[in-house]
């Protein structure tokens, strides 16, 4: 996803989150060289799991640097 992605363009990503989903701190690492815009875990009924109860979801958003003038 990092190689494909244009300089200035967005990595969005959601899902379950701990214990049984995406980790924080390792969706952080691997974006460490990216512009992270917004990074957390919040508690929810995701739009996309409807009824599945009170969960904790993962949102991560991320702009990669564009590239410097050479």
């Amino acid at each position: 996803m990092k190689k494909a992605l244009k300089p200035g363009g967005l990595a969005i990503i959601e899902g379950f989150g701990p214990p049984n989903g995406l980790n924080l701190d390792t969706v952080r690492r691997e974006f460490d060289s990216f512009l992270i815009v917004r990074a957390e875990v919040a508690a929810g009924d995701p739009d996309w799991g409807k009824g599945r109860g009170n969960r904790r979801i993962l949102r991560f958003v991320a702009g990669k640097k564009p590239a410097l003038p050479r």
